[in-house]
């Protein structure tokens, strides 16, 4: 498969300069993957406007370059518009585009706009299925049926895994049942992304763009070592979005708690994370949880540019 090219443009509506010199945040969601947060600061000698892009784990495993580029429009009280400067970013991976206008004064009665485009290159979607992963072998001893389908696994491995497969086996050879066992909890194909998954894992550990296509399968398989392994790596090493992990925290009841998660979180994150796709969608006592959270790291109380009046 051939690499693949995702365009994605905006346009912004009007943001009045305010007198502020603590930046305001803006959040734009350009897909269901990417997000980006516009801020803008204003000092005695110029003004900063910053885009900052945030990618899911999925586009991020995938992404081979990242080009973003930013038009920032000024708009006098009159309606006329013009160019008032222009940016352009080029890294493996995205991080920001700021501009400075060093002319705040002329800002005064003018509001902004920006146009934004952002390319990615891609390569092919993570497909880790083999079908000699299910042929049968000295270590594949035990056959499946899923949808009509036979596919032959490792016994051993899952018996030592799996609560839901320890109980299968143990009462198959309880009640003399022989194999074909048969496996409804699932599509055939949902099966065997998630074992030829459970085996890349296993081989080489977890990897962030694995989670979200094997959390739900671990969970309705009783995978407890792995939910654990899981829990461990969005805890220490995982770089998916924190608000992310804690949808993922309540909807799969993981083992982690909203400490774990949040840490030494800095302050700019704080601000935005409000705005953040998965944000809506945690339960109230969640946010009550992150705001009593903060304030225990900051020690204040008025720290933090959100409230319960928006959530």
């Amino acid at each position: 498969m051939s690499n693949e090219q995702l365009v994605l443009t905006y346009q912004s509506e009007l943001v009045t300069v305010n007198n502020k010199k603590r930046g305001e945040d803006y959040p734009e969601r350009l897909n269901d993957s990417v997000e980006c947060t516009y801020n803008v600061k204003r000092s005695s000698t110029s003004i900063k406007n910053s885009w900052k892009f945030y990618l899911d784990e999925q586009i991020l495993a995938r992404l081979i370059s990242f080009k973003g580029t930013v038009a920032l429009y000024q708009t006098d009280i009159a309606g006329n518009k013009q160019l008032g400067a222009q940016s352009e970013m080029r890294y493996p991976e995205p991080t920001s585009i700021d501009i400075y206008y060093h002319h705040p004064e002329a800002w005064r009665t003018k509001q902004m706009s920006y146009e934004l485009k952002v390319i990615l290159e891609l390569s092919p979607p993570y497909n880790p299925v083999t079908d000699a992963a299910f042929e049968k072998s000295e270590q594949n001893d035990t056959a499946l049926e899923i949808e009509g389908q036979i596919l032959f696994v490792n016994e051993e491995l899952l018996y030592s895994n799996s609560d839901y497969f320890r109980h299968i086996f143990t009462e198959i050879y309880t009640d003399g049942m022989i194999a074909p066992i048969p496996i409804g909890l699932c599509t055939l194909n949902e099966f065997k992304f998630f074992m030829c998954t459970f085996y890349d894992i296993v081989e080489n550990g977890i990897k962030d763009h694995q989670i979200v296509k094997i959390l739900e399968m671990a969970t309705r398989f009783q995978f407890s070592n792995l939910l654990s392994r899981i829990c461990n790596h969005l805890t220490s090493e995982s770089k998916i979005d924190k608000v992310k992990i804690l949808w993922f925290m309540e909807k799969y009841r993981l083992s982690i708690t909203i400490p774990d998660v949040m840490g030494q979180t800095p302050m700019s994150y704080l601000d935005t994370m409000c705005f953040r796709k998965f944000f809506a969608e945690l339960s109230q006592e969640t946010h009550m949880s992150i705001l009593i959270n903060y304030h225990q790291q900051m020690e204040c109380t008025d720290a933090v540019n959100w409230d319960m009046d928006d959530i």
